[in-house]
């Protein structure tokens, strides 16, 4: 039997509202080179006159950004900060900011760093590379590319739109992975259903090993007998959440017989085989496998147990029956916002377990909506149980971890199951 975590964290209820498409054009990443062109001098100027230079504000001037210009001196360097307004402030990890590092004795330009998203761990770095440069680029703290060749020094590029960089680097970066073409109204729509259900989280009480069954009854996974205290475990919750879309499409919900079926033959090696009665070391990964099956089949194919499963993305490498590793979760989730829009998923931590005999356990499982923003940042609501958590903080707390994740094509249900204590309407 799947073992939770249980967290708790209110929020009031409200009403999901649901966008029509509107097609648009991502943002374009602001440039602020005329900025770092009316200061050009300082690039090349001796260091001691340039790392003095007063801070100064360049205000908005047509499609480009108001821009903060600041120098900070380092130990042995000195830094020459072009920081976007973003809303009535000048964030240092904001979109398009550069920070240009030159040596205080030199006065050689050491590195060059653009952030190319609202967060401190999007951004690329350019390095001097003899007489040309070199290029390295992260994306939500993953380094996706190392040592890009550049045909020119570094000082080809501090004034110049960031721009060149990308049509100099065109055949050997993904910039589409980057920066999104259009925005898409299924992200909105993964928004307000991932909003939807969070504002419901009041509704819930907890109970180990509680779900509702398809009468609507809220039961013991283990054996189907009724809870004193109605309530759910993380298993129950995920299941709440696949009965609002299945009873949608079909006006039934799933039965726990339904998600509780094993998948022996598909998983599993001779060690967790010989438990598989005792610590049911698969549980998590059939349950939200068994669910993904079961909302797949609403379009009328047959599909098997794996058909759900998420496996193939740039970047990534899947392990069988295991997933990804939970501390890259941030780009992951970043990249299936991106190459599918509106789905939203399922997922089930695994990780060692066990003090006699540890193995391979499936031991928790949790809803994920990933999506863009209007500016393509990643933005996600996590749903585990009773709480909604945030994203670094579930990945600091299975940061040692795997997560296995199913898709599930996001809509908006008609109605509601009924939370623990509520009587099901006939």
């Amino acid at each position: 039997m799947i073992h939770c975590n249980p967290f708790y964290r209110p929020f009031w209820a409200v009403v999901i509202v649901y966008l029509f498409f509107i097609p648009l054009l991502l943002w374009s990443f602001p440039e602020n080179y005329p900025s770092r062109k009316a200061l050009e001098d300082l690039f090349t100027d001796p260091p001691q006159g340039a790392s003095r230079e007063a801070s100064r504000i360049f205000p908005q001037e047509g499609e480009f950004p108001a821009v903060r210009f600041a120098v900070e001196k380092q130990r042995d360097s000195f830094y020459l900060l072009f920081l976007n307004e973003r809303d009535l402030k000048f964030p240092q990890f904001g979109a398009g900011s550069y920070i240009i590092r030159r040596n205080l004795e030199s006065g050689k330009i050491e590195q060059i760093k653009i952030f190319l998203k609202d967060d401190p761990d999007s951004f690329l770095r350019l390095f001097p590379d003899g007489s040309r440069s070199r290029l390295d680029l992260y994306l939500y703290g993953e380094q996706i590319y190392k040592s890009v060749p550049l045909p020119f020094p570094l000082l080809e590029f501090v004034a110049e739109p960031f721009s060149r960089i990308m049509d100099l680097t065109r055949d050997m970066i993904r910039w589409d992975l980057i920066f999104p073409r259009e925005v898409s109204y299924k992200w909105e729509l993964i928004k307000n259903l991932g909003e939807g259900y969070r504002d419901l989280l009041p509704n819930f009480l907890d109970a180990d090993d509680g779900a509702m069954e398809f009468d609507g009854t809220y039961v013991r996974i283990s054996d189907g007998t009724p809870l004193v205290s109605p309530g759910v475990n993380c298993s129950g919750y995920v299941k709440w959440i696949a009965d609002s879309l299945y009873k949608t499409k079909t006006g039934r919900y799933l039965s726990l017989e339904e998600l509780s079926q094993r998948h022996i033959d598909l998983r599993g090696n001779r060690w967790s085989n010989q438990l598989e009665w005792q610590r049911d070391p698969y549980f998590g990964l059939d349950w939200i496998r068994n669910a993904a099956v079961a909302l797949l089949s609403l379009e009328g194919e047959a599909v098997g147990p794996e058909d759900g499963d998420v496996r193939n993305l740039p970047f990534f490498s899947y392990r069988e029956d295991i997933g990804f590793p939970v501390e890259r979760l941030s780009l992951l989730l970043y990249l299936l916002a991106l190459e599918n829009p509106g789905f939203f998923y399922f997922g089930s931590v695994n990780g060692p377990f066990g003090e006699d005999l540890v193995l391979r356990q499936h031991y928790h499982v949790a809803a994920f909506f990933p999506y863009l923003d209007e500016e393509g940042n990643l933005q996600v609501i996590i749903l585990e149980r009773a709480r909604s958590t945030p994203l670094k903080e579930f990945q600091r707390y299975y940061k040692t971890e795997y997560l296995h994740l199913v898709k599930i094509e996001g809509f908006i249900p008609s109605e509601y199951p009924p939370f623990p204590g509520e009587k099901l309407n006939n």
